[in-house]
């Protein structure tokens, strides 16, 4: 693969977190997730998704300008996911960011809202594993990268973090355990109170 040129950090809408390895790699070595958007997304999620389609394009004419067409934009919609469920047939879109271990250490940070006004808890591995499960609600901080692999040519993201928002539908058969505090937290409106710029 040819050098990548990064963009900007961006903070996503709320998304579902699907076929995630965020505490052991995948079959390639790395830590991921697919972030499905839904399409009840509120005024604020809908400029969440517009950046973030923005620093897809941005990237994309940086570095393609005036070849930018059939690049991929790294943001999956419903009609181009061969998964069938209600999930991903009406979503708004998706992206699968990834990082791998460097030097075997997990560079991404997950996070969660206490109970209280404070700012975002930094958790550990084995909170990650209890708190985290594919159906759950997140919001990542992601960005964007290009890559050029057999004249196939696009933008992929990096995952950098990972916010638990609120517990949902369990996914495969996962199941969340979470305490009596979290819930509570999780009933917030955090972009009402500005928890997602500053904590991600």
């Amino acid at each position: 693969m040819a050098s990548s040129r990064r963009g900007v950090e961006v903070i996503t809408p709320r998304a579902t977190l699907c076929y995630s390895h965020l505490t052991q790699v995948d079959d390639n070595g790395k830590f991921r997730a697919e972030l499905v958007f839904g399409t009840d997304l509120d005024n604020a999620g809908l400029k969440s998704m517009a950046a973030l389609e923005k620093a897809s394009a941005d990237l994309i004419e940086a570095e393609w300008p005036k070849k930018a067409k059939g690049k991929k934009t790294g943001i999956i919609r419903a009609d181009q996911t061969s998964t069938d469920d209600d999930l991903h047939n009406e979503c708004l879109g998706i992206i699968r960011p990834w990082s791998k271990p460097r030097d075997g250490v997990n560079t991404i940070k997950f996070k969660k809202l206490p109970p209280d006004k404070g700012g975002p808890i930094l958790l550990d591995e084995e909170e990650v594993r209890d708190l985290f499960y594919d159906g759950c609600q997140v919001i990542a901080a992601v960005c964007p990268f290009t890559f050029d692999v057999d004249g196939n040519k696009g933008i992929s993201w990096f995952l950098n973090q990972l916010l638990f928002v609120a517990d949902g539908e369990p996914i495969g058969g996962g199941s969340a355990e979470t305490d009596a505090n979290l819930a509570a937290a999780c009933g917030r409106d955090i972009d009402e109170e500005c928890a997602v710029d500053s904590l991600l």
